[in-house]
């Protein structure tokens, strides 16, 4: 199985809601398909609520989720 993983999009904050995530996506995708990809993954923080919701409203899915125990909270 083939999956186009995106490490990092971020879009600042001042330019948000002009579209430019969704047509960076879009790249992505397109991209994607052109290699055969079946899937486009990445991670996303839960307290990041905005993103997650700008993710889901473009047709991503929570598939998994991970949990952390912190060793050492000072660091």
């Amino acid at each position: 199985r083939k999956i186009l993983y995106v490490d990092d999009l971020c879009v600042e904050e001042q330019s948000r809601g002009r579209g430019l995530g969704r047509a960076l996506l879009e790249e992505v995708k397109k991209h994607a398909l052109s290699i055969g990809a079946q899937s486009v993954e990445l991670n996303v923080w839960n307290f990041n609520q905005s993103a997650v919701s700008f993710y889901e409203h473009l047709g991503f899915s929570v598939q998994k989720s991970i949990l952390e125990l912190p060793l050492n909270p000072a660091l």
